[in-house]
């Protein structure tokens, strides 16, 4: 509908924005962007939000504070109905959202996030098939992945493969997680089989804050991803990565988990979008364009 949807914290509220209108926000039928509220009282760090081609908005949220079991919550923007699914799989949260075409399902990252001042109650997270069309859970499992750290983002490889991104950040670790070293991922849906997977290069650091995003579809179909101090490129049908980007060295680990950039201003908070053969993303309070090689 030419429309810029908005999930935000708190209350994982979303808001709809016409770039074509004025900006004047609030809550009316008049205003823009305008704030739609809450769709359910649990819901409250949104994770992901992506649109399905009925039209449908889904977002995945971690709970609000003090709760277990995240949502995942639809909203359809031309009739306002909404419906939200807790729980998908016990003392979990849904994290990453992707729209699999081949399969007319959402594949779902599944985090042990708890809500901000709870501690986490399992180790290893999952992931879900979710169907749109019934609405209903198709799928859910770990895959055989032993140590399954949180899938914090995902991204389609373009041949009916997804790329997988497992790690925790410092937001899993200062719920009592311990760390685990970011992992890569290549998984076959339609099979729910595991094609390979890989320990990132342990100098390309941690994740971020929480890791959010961190793979995108470039150019020519190549995936980038992000940890918390490296861009890197995928070789496609592999787990193999080329580092692209890295000014700083991660520091050692520590043992109270805070915000990256209290190591470095050059740590990477949150990663954006490839727009044309630039990667956007920010570190600290700088937003940057990283031109991507040929």
């Amino acid at each position: 509908d030419e429309k810029l949807y908005l999930a935000s914290y708190p209350g994982a509220q979303i808001s709809v924005y016409d770039p074509k209108q004025p900006i004047h926000f609030g809550n009316q039928p008049t205003d823009n962007p305008r704030d739609l509220g809450r769709f359910d009282k649990v819901s409250f760090r949104p994770n992901a939000l992506i649109a399905t081609p009925d039209g449908k908005l889904w977002m995945g949220s971690a709970p609000d504070y003090g709760m277990h079991d995240g949502t995942l919550v639809w909203y359809d923007p031309k009739t306002g109905e909404s419906k939200s699914h807790r729980a998908l799989q016990p003392d979990t949260s849904p994290v990453s959202l992707l729209h699999l075409p081949e399969l007319n399902q959402i594949l779902v990252g599944l985090s042990i996030e708890a809500g901000t001042g709870a501690k986490v109650r399992r180790l290893d997270a999952a992931f879900a098939l979710w169907d749109p069309a019934k609405d209903e859970l198709v799928w859910s499992g770990d895959l055989g992945i032993e140590e399954l750290a949180d899938p914090v983002a995902l991204a389609p490889d373009g041949n009916g493969l997804v790329y997988a991104l497992l790690g925790r950040g410092d937001q899993i670790q200062s719920q009592g997680a311990p760390y685990i070293r970011p992992r890569l991922a290549l998984i076959n849906p339609a099979e729910r089989k595991l094609v390979d997977l890989a320990w990132l290069p342990e100098d390309y650091g941690p994740l971020g804050w929480q890791g959010h995003h961190a793979l995108q579809v470039g150019p020519k179909g190549i995936v980038y991803g992000a940890s918390g101090y490296c861009v890197f490129r995928i070789k496609p049908g592999t787990c193999e990565v080329e580092r692209v980007w890295q000014n700083d060295t991660p520091p050692p680990p520590r043992k109270d988990p805070v915000w990256l950039t209290h190591s470095t201003p050059d740590a990477i908070d949150t990663v954006g979008p490839i727009i044309g053969n630039q990667l956007h993303f920010s570190t600290g309070w700088r937003l940057r364009a990283l031109t991507l090689p040929e």
